[in-house]
């Protein structure tokens, strides 16, 4: 299930306040709003699809995912109706290891509520297609974790450069990430938002 959060302008400013390298380029406090997708082992399967591509080609391939695809039933989809919605070999190998997994292990997914941040990364990263990237988006947008400030997303990499007035490169995203503690996932909400309005 998908629900609409939002962070208030009020907790916007007060975090500005206290990071002022974000002062220069928040010129207006406005309220944030994102969505989170409640099953993590839906949120899983719609990273795998729009993994290496657009946000825009995403929503498109996802929306027909879902016009095809009935997810109580896509134990029995086969490989040619997964292709023919849009979807690479090796994203049906990623999304159908998901499939088997939630069949055998109905909790195995629900349990990533209650991990801390290690655990889940050391839950999820042996299985197919799943990296950093995808990890830190699915604590972010789907576990509603508060302290994700993913250095493995090129967006964000991209506001580190604008906010630092400086080329990025590894040592400047990790001094950079020290600044934030439990509030990194406001923080690359604020990234974002700096890029989308630039």
């Amino acid at each position: 299930m998908k629900i609409n959060k939002t962070i208030s302008k009020e907790d916007v400013s007060v975090f500005v306040s206290h990071h002022p390298i974000f002062q220069e380029h928040v010129t207006s406090m406005r309220s944030i709003t994102y969505t989170i997708e409640t099953d993590p082992f839906v949120a899983l399967i719609e990273t795998i699809i729009g993994q290496q591509i657009s946000i825009k080609v995403a929503g498109i391939m996802i929306k027909r995912f879902y016009q095809s695809i009935d997810l109580q039933h896509i134990h029995e989809t086969d490989h040619e109706t997964l292709k023919a919605v849009g979807l690479s070999n090796n994203k049906i190998k990623g999304v159908m290891q998901l499939v088997k997994i939630k069949q055998s292990d109905p909790d195995f997914f629900d349990e990533l509520m209650h991990m801390s941040y290690q655990k889940i990364v050391s839950r999820l990263q042996p299985l197919y297609l799943i990296g950093p990237w995808t990890i830190d988006m699915v604590c972010l947008f789907s576990l509603d974790r508060p302290d994700i400030f993913s250095l493995h997303d090129y967006g964000i990499k991209q506001a580190i450069s604008k906010l630092m007035d400086q080329p990025y490169n590894k040592a400047l995203g990790e001094a950079f990430k020290t600044r934030f503690d439990q509030d990194g996932s406001l923080a690359s909400l604020l990234c974002w938002d700096i890029l989308n309005n630039k």
